[in-house]
């Protein structure tokens, strides 16, 4: 489990993902806005977010799902001000920072070389 990092460090470390690759930032968000939304998300969430793991380590679905319908899209979530949206931010810092998917916009000439 990743150690809980100050809102100011959060928003920091988005903000460098978003603007380093915002392509590929949007497309992790919606793949896992599309697993919390399915009828599977028990399975196809794992890992799961563990700030909506509850004191009896239960899967927290609904305020998860509350925090995914509310969800700002990714231009927005970079002009958020200090103190504004930090649980969405937290939220997004996980999904781009989760090591089991691993997604990166590719040149033309890259594509090619695959």
């Amino acid at each position: 489990m990743q150690p809980l990092l100050p809102p100011e460090a959060v928003r920091e470390l988005v903000s460098s993902c978003l603007h380093r690759d915002p392509v590929a930032a949007d497309l992790r968000c919606s793949l896992f806005v599309a697993a919390a939304q399915s009828y599977k998300r028990d399975s196809l969430l794992r890992p799961f977010p563990p700030r909506y793991i509850n004191l009896k380590i239960q899967k927290d679905f609904e305020d998860l799902l509350a925090d995914v319908d509310s969800l700002p899209g990714v231009r927005d979530l970079v002009r958020l001000q200090p103190g504004e949206g930090d649980h969405h931010l937290a939220l997004v810092h996980w999904i781009l920072s989760s090591k089991s998917l691993a997604v990166n916009t590719l040149e033309r000439d890259e594509v090619q070389r695959i």
